[in-house]
């Protein structure tokens, strides 16, 4: 048992939202475990297929069986992973999600500064960090995996319409995986895992993390518990200006992001706004 169909991403551009609408449909199987990355060489991979048709294990005889997983979406971060999927997988559809590409960098920085890996200033990290650009040049992405598959097998959204035309956008999913594109989830006019990072570590134990992390024996969720024990003391709040985009940062980053939309538009169609950027 594999899945036939796969949310590529992109990251912070809706896909949990749509992984929970579509779990509650009596049609599709999606396995509790979101992100199993299987196909990445450097995470899963070495587990095996057997751990990885585990994962499907419970999907009955649903006719929609996917993952969603927005480090397919990440390359050159991320090698191979169109040959591996079509390696074991024949004939998926790819469903790929992407947000306005600097609302999508930002809220990647916000992250980064909640986990304690971003420490740079806004502008630094966003200019000079590929981490931060490349997965918002959704072209490029694309053009990754579109000689692989025939194009009526992918379908690109955009955050945007499935946060503002929510049922629509769901039927529009519904119908491209062929399963009951009536059904709608209970809690369709609720939206899902908002972004409300407020935190991040504190640089002294931030220190701690990463040298406790490399002693024999450590457990990362220990401290991960112990933080949320004291997040008060060890984390400190991310101020509102740490993350603002300035019209200046926000303009040079659409001039890097420019190429890539036009070739963008050339996917999603003339009339495709490219988010004002292009």
């Amino acid at each position: 048992m594999l899945p036939n169909f796969f949310i590529l991403g992109a990251q912070k551009a809706g896909t949990t939202a749509l992984h929970t609408y579509l779990s509650g449909h009596p049609e599709v199987f999606l396995p509790a475990w979101k992100e199993p990355d299987f196909f990445i060489e450097a995470r899963t991979w070495q587990r095996g297929l057997g751990w990885y048709e585990e994962l499907f294990a419970g999907a009955g005889d649903a006719p929609a069986r996917g993952e969603a997983s927005t480090s397919y979406t990440m390359f050159p971060f991320f090698t191979g992973v169109p040959d591996r999927l079509f390696g074991v997988v024949r004939k998926p559809r790819l469903i790929y999600l992407m947000r306005e590409p600097i609302a999508r960098m930002r809220s990647a920085y916000q992250h980064g500064l909640a986990r304690g890996v971003e420490r740079r200033p806004i502008e630094d990290a966003l200019l000079h960090e590929a981490r931060y650009l490349i997965p918002s040049c959704y072209a490029f992405q694309l053009e990754q995996w579109l000689p692989r598959v025939p194009r009526d097998r992918v379908l690109l959204l955009t955050a945007e319409a499935l946060r503002h035309d929510r049922a629509a956008t769901l039927r529009r999913v519904l119908e491209f995986l062929g399963v009951d594109p009536a059904w709608r989830p209970a809690d369709l006019d609720q939206e899902h895992h908002v972004s409300d990072i407020k935190r991040a570590p504190r640089a002294s134990w931030q220190s701690y993390r990463t040298v406790a992390a490399r002693v024999p024996g450590a457990v990362p969720g220990r401290l991960r518990s112990a933080e949320a024990r004291g997040s008060r003391l060890l984390t400190r709040p991310i101020e509102p200006g740490e993350v603002v985009v300035s019209d200046d940062l926000r303009e040079r980053l659409a001039a890097l992001l420019r190429p890539d939309l036009v070739r963008l538009r050339g996917y999603l169609g003339t009339d495709f706004d490219c988010w004002g950027l292009a």
